[in-house]
């Protein structure tokens, strides 16, 4: 037998009064003991003694148990070094303030252990069953726990920082005011799980099944939530969070809450969806108004010469037969140039472009965010954020309207140009503002009473 798989057990120094109890000590060098002996021997002491409770607390540990069994057992404050646990059966044991550092305990059965203050460093937990376990202020660093169960379980300000979690199940898990870094969470049924007020960082939820999970008050930060099922889910007052191809119905949301679609859809849906079209139009009027005025003075214009006879008269005013201008001096504009006010100082056309463009974008966003808010309501789903299109591939004539349509029904270049245009409505308001001042201080002629 290497040093590897050698037992090894040390006693470490005691810092609490309660455990220089002497009768407890002696219990502890007995089953440090037995321990020792080997897996098999120790089953067999604990098979025929089933009413102690075996006392290991402050003790490091090194070697291997596979299969052990070690319900019940009071570890608190013990080390795990380099420990092979795997198949051993811990139900029920005080981990509290334990330490495992590069353990493999595969297929662990720690359901219902007390694991408050406890630290998982570089472990192995696939399979491992943590259901009704005490994870309170634990710490996962860089383990792997695929296919692991935390039903029911607690882990109140727990930090979970580069944990491997897919396929795992946690129903009604609470992870309250958790931290969660880096963790992968890929098709985990966690139904009913509570992450409030957790702050959740570069994380994947994909593909999950969160039927009623709680992210009140957390915050996210570079979380991807695509195609997860949030039905039912406590969504207030959730920073951060971005939806994608995800079921929310029934989920409760903060009322006008940031998230991108969520502002897309009260801001070009709804009551606003009249608004926005209402706004467009009456924008639009002046524009029409004064296309249609000068149009009409063009053919007054063209209808008085071509009915005009040459004469002194027509001279005297100054007028050839061969212009469309009644007056001494005309600019030869389009009617474009004239809608835009090319004529007039590069500040009055440069603005009347920029609301141009704002009122455009306003309404073609206007016109695609309603579809797909109403494809929600039926559904249930929301559009998905990006559009999965992989520009670095060839794309081939076939693939093009696929492609355009998935882009299309993705909001993520919507949102970034509502981003955009946003600035603009105040500006618009400025210069409106500015227009109406110097249409009140204009002079106008009103005969005498």
């Amino acid at each position: 037998m290497t040093n590897k798989h050698k037992i090894i057990i040390d006693l470490l120094e005691l810092p609490y009064s309660n455990y220089a109890d002497e009768d407890r000590e002696r219990a502890r060098e007995k089953h440090i003991k037995i321990l020792m002996s080997g897996v098999k021997s120790w089953n067999k002491w604990r098979e025929d003694n089933p009413e102690i409770r075996p006392e290991l607390y402050m003790t490091k540990i090194k070697g291997t148990f596979c299969g052990a069994n070690l319900k019940s057992v009071n570890f608190e404050g013990a080390i795990f070094d380099h420990c092979i646990l795997a198949q051993s059966k811990m139900k029920g044991a005080n981990l509290a303030k334990s330490f495992f550092d590069e353990c493999n305990i595969q297929q662990g059965n720690l359901s219902e252990a007390i694991l408050s203050s406890s630290h998982f460093q570089n472990c192995n937990l696939a399979w491992c069953d943590f259901t009704k376990s005490k994870l309170d202020r634990s710490k996962f660093v860089n383990c792997y726990a695929i296919r692991s169960k935390f039903d029911y379980a607690s882990a109140n300000n727990a930090e979970l920082i580069g944990i491997n979690l897919s396929s795992a199940t946690a129903k009604n898990f609470v992870l309250a005011k958790a931290r969660i870094e880096d963790v992968v969470i890929y098709r985990v049924s966690s139904n009913g799980i509570d992450l409030s007020s957790s702050t959740i960082t570069t994380t994947d939820f994909n593909i999950c099944s969160m039927d009623g999970a709680n992210f009140s008050n957390a915050i996210l930060k570079s979380v991807s939530l695509h195609e997860s099922n949030l039905t039912n889910a406590n969504l207030v007052d959730c920073k951060g969070i971005i939806f994608s191809s995800n079921i929310i119905r029934n989920a409760i949301l903060t009322p006008h809450s940031s998230d991108p679609w969520s502002v897309l859809r009260y801001t070009y849906t709804g009551p606003r969806l009249i608004f926005n079209l209402l706004f467009f139009l009456v924008f639009l009027s002046p524009y029409i108004a004064k296309s249609v005025f000068w149009l009409g003075v063009t053919r007054y214009q063209s209808y008085i010469l071509d009915n005009w006879t040459i004469s002194s008269n027509a001279d005297s005013l100054g007028v050839y037969s061969n212009s469309l201008c009644l007056s001494d001096k005309c600019d030869h504009l389009q009617v474009w140039e004239v809608i835009l006010g090319l004529d007039k100082p590069p500040l009055f056309w440069i603005t009347a472009l920029i609301l141009i463009y704002y009122n455009f974008q306003k309404f073609i966003l206007t016109m695609i965010v309603s579809p797909l808010r109403d494809e929600e309501e039926r559904s249930g789903v929301v559009p998905s954020y990006y559009s999965g299109i992989n520009t670095t591939s060839l794309l081939s004539v076939k693939q093009l309207p696929i492609l355009v349509s998935r882009f299309m029904r993705s909001y993520y270049w919507m949102y970034r140009i509502h981003q955009f245009i946003s600035p603009l409505f105040w500006l618009g308001i400025i210069i409106f503002l500015l227009h109406t001042l110097d249409w009140l201080s204009m002079y106008v002629y009103v005969p005498e009473q």
